[in-house]
């Protein structure tokens, strides 16, 4: 399996590279910058129009769903959220343009995880990501998260 799992990456960073090739130097940095521009802006956007009380614990229970669409839901965001850490993680490759951390932190986002709530909350009591992402919001109007 890890074999497979090696000449699969390795026939993709090859296809990469070609691929930088044949763009030229022109061509992939203004992918590069393209990719990178556009994904900080849905990071931004995201940032500032999530509600307020995203980070609290829900007071009142979701209102139910059928448990056929509840599972499909879940299982639809979390095969985008391991697509999307995938696709960051070749975009970390040497040669390879994009913002490769962006992906994998968008895909994290997504995804269901033991310990997911404690990682947030811990990135969310850091002053530095605290001051950025609360006058990011005020840029825009929105007020501040409300973080137990």
């Amino acid at each position: 399996m890890a074999r497979q799992y090696d000449r699969v990456l390795g026939e993709l960073y090859k296809t990469l590279v070609g691929l930088a090739h044949r763009l030229g130097w022109g061509g992939s940095i203004l992918l590069g910058v393209s990719v990178t521009a556009a994904a900080t802006v849905l990071g931004f956007a995201a940032i500032v129009y999530l509600p307020a009380n995203h980070f609290m614990p829900a007071a009142a229970p979701l209102p139910a769903r059928h448990p056929v669409a509840r599972i499909a839901i879940k299982v639809l965001r979390n095969v985008l959220g391991y697509t999307l850490i995938l696709f960051g993680m070749v975009m970390m490759l040497p040669l390879v343009p994009g913002p490769g951390l962006v992906f994998v932190l968008f895909g994290l986002s997504l995804i269901d995880f033991p310990g997911k709530r404690a990682l947030q909350m811990r990135l969310l009591h850091r002053p530095a990501v605290r001051k950025f992402i609360t006058s990011l919001r005020a840029r825009y109007g929105r007020p501040p998260f409300i973080v137990e």
